[in-house]
This record gives C-alpha cells, structure tokens and sequence, in this order.
C-alpha cells in the first residue's frame, strides 16, 4: 500500500521557515549606522512577522520597503556593457516609520545569505509591472491572517509595523 507525505500545517511552514532562515548578525560600521538604529528584539520580531506571512505577503512587504530609483550619474567613457539600470533603496520599519539601511542588514535581518530574493522580486517587477506584488487579501483570507505585515489596528499587507 502507497502512503503519501502528509501535507505541511501552517505552523510546520512557519517553524520550518525560522529554523532555515534565523537571524543574522547586524552589519558592522556603515554609513547609514544600521546597527545604532534597530536593537535585537526589533529584528528578531520583523524576522518573526516576515516568514509567518505567505509568498504574496511576502512580495508585498518587499515592495513597500524597497525602493527603485533611476542612476543619478552615469560616468562616460568606461568600457562597462553591464551600466546600472536603477539604483535600490531599502528601509525597515520602526515602530510607524520607515527607517532608511543598508543591503546587508535588511538582509540579514531576514535571515537571508544571498541578495537572490530580492533579485529576483526586482526582475519580476520589471517584467510584469502590473503583476509585480500579490492581489490583495480576500475577505476570508484576511480572516485567516489578521496580522499579515502588521501589529498595528490597521491592517494592510504593505505595512510592517513594531509595536510600541
């Protein structure tokens, strides 16, 4: 007789998702002074908030914290066929503002090794403008996860607040 897999809980996802993803060491002296900026505790909760949300949820948060922005300055005369095209923006959201930081620790705040993820959302973006973050929540499903990217009174998808 055949068994199948039993079919992953919500729950099993998420401990398997902090489990594969943890938090990463804040990132050393930079510009921005990240590191002044946001304590563990924060991070540790935006790590939390962001793998409990599902893959749209996720695209959504990315979409609202990363920022495009076209080359202020192009340098003439070099031989590099690969020019930047645009120029990214990252911020984390502290308590009910976004706080400007760097690649590294939005990145490792995450729990991510690899800038791939957010690679990957900004080629989709661009293929399929119109498609580039996931529909919003249905009724239902806004049942289902009432704190998607929030902890607020509101709740909207794109928003990832830290409470007080």
């Amino acid at each position: 007789m055949l068994c199948r897999k039993r079919k992953r809980t919500s729950f099993d996802k998420q401990v398997a998702h902090v489990a594969k993803y943890p938090l990463l060491p804040a990132c050393g002296p930079c510009q921005l002074r990240c590191a002044d900026k946001f304590i563990q505790e924060e991070r540790e909760c935006i790590n939390r908030q962001y793998w409990r949300c599902t893959f749209g949820e996720r695209r959504a948060g990315l979409d609202s914290h990363i920022s495009i922005y076209p080359v202020k300055r192009r340098r003439h005369g070099r031989k590099d066929t690969t020019a930047r095209a645009h120029r990214l923006t990252y911020t984390l959201p502290k308590q009910v503002s976004k706080v400007p930081v760097c690649t590294v620790i939005i990145l490792r705040t995450l729990g991510l090794r690899t800038d791939g993820t957010i690679t990957e959302f900004m080629k989709a973006k661009q293929r399929s403008p119109e498609d580039n973050v996931a529909p919003s929540l249905t009724t239902m499903e806004s049942r289902h996860h009432p704190t998607s990217w929030t902890m607020g009174s509101s709740v909207t998808t794109s928003t990832l607040l830290i409470p007080k």
